[in-house]
Formats: structure tokens, sequence, C-alpha cells
């Protein structure tokens, strides 16, 4: 190997530790405060069904698959009284490589405290730690094929 070659792969393999390195990292948690304000629906509950919503998609690092649980309200702590409220959310299979979740999965049985943001009976989690398990459903969810 000559001498310019050799000091080009020097040069690379420096620039490469060198430079800073984009990371792909988890939001940190909210703090219980956080959750509570930034909430406008806060219940205990239990998911009582999860279908399919035919929401199924494919980015570089994962296939996304859409769904919606029932959520049976037990007691309302904040926001307006509902005797179920709907959880949209998406599973994320994800490639070799990639890791993370931006979404909490929902099993059926799985009962909680829930920390959300709804739009009528609509909702999502407020963030991704605004949910504290009671008991966990069993881990299935339906085909969406």
């Amino acid at each position: 190997m000559n001498d310019a070659a050799l000091f080009l792969k020097a040069a690379i393999l420096t620039a490469t530790l060198l430079l800073p390195q984009v990371a792909n990292a988890l939001m940190p948690p909210l703090s219980p405060q956080e959750l509570k304000s930034e909430s406008n629906v806060i219940v205990e509950g239990k998911v009582s069904d999860v279908i399919c919503t035919g929401k199924n998609e494919k980015n570089r690092c994962a296939k996304l698959t859409g769904y919606r649980a029932t959520l049976e309200v037990l007691k309302t702590i904040k926001g307006k009284r509902y005797n179920q409220l709907q959880l949209n959310f998406k599973k994320y299979d994800f490639k070799d490589g990639c890791v993370g979740s931006p979404d909490t999965v929902h099993y059926p049985g799985e009962q909680a405290l829930y920390y959300l943001r709804c739009r009528e009976n609509r909702c999502h989690l407020t963030h991704w730690n605004g949910i504290k398990y009671r008991s966990k459903g069993k881990r299935a969810l339906p085909d969406c094929r």
C-alpha cells in the first residue's frame, strides 16, 4: 500500500472518530407534574378490546401497524367523564439495527392509570411514560394482514 492510500485511510478513520455522531434517543420521561398539566384527561381504566385500524405503513426501520384499543373507564381523575375511550396507537416491528418506539402498545385486559390527550372520546397517551400499569393484559394483538 502506498503512502497516499495509507494517509487517506488514517484521515478517514480519524474524522470518523472525531466528528459528532447522530444519536437516536428516546425523549426523556415527563415528571408527574408535567404529565398532569399536559393531559386533558386522566383516568383509571381497563382495555376491553383491540382492533386493527387498517393503517399499515413501512419505513426504513420498521413496519407500523395501526390499532385502536377500547378503554373502559373505571375512574375519572381529571377531565370530562366518559364510560369508554378509544386509544389509537401503532405497533412498531423493528428491523435489525433499529431501536426505539414512540408509541405504547395496549393489550386486552391491561389495567392502568392513563394520562391522555383527548378530542371527544378519541385519545392518545400524553407521553410515552403516560401510563402507570396496575396489571398487564394478555400479550396478543389481532392479525392485521
